[in-house]
């Protein structure tokens, strides 16, 4: 199920400098989501802008399960 994306860069204004602030996101204190890979999105502050932005996103069909259920 778990097809991620990973940025590179800054989605607004592509700066590659970033700093992690937080890896996981509220999916994982879901039981059904324990050991899946869709629970770290690596937020990161973007040292260009102050974004802050997941740097790990959920593609393809591994999107679509989370978006319709």
């Amino acid at each position: 199920m778990d097809t991620m994306r990973e940025l590179d860069a800054c989605p607004i204004c592509e700066t590659v400098d970033r700093t992690e602030v937080c890896p996981y996101n509220g999916l994982a204190v879901l039981d059904e989501f324990h050991g899946s890979d869709v629970v770290r999105y690596a937020y990161a502050l973007c040292h260009g802008c102050g974004l802050v932005y997941a740097t790990r996103r959920p593609d393809g069909p591994t999107f679509a399960q989370l978006f319709e259920n």
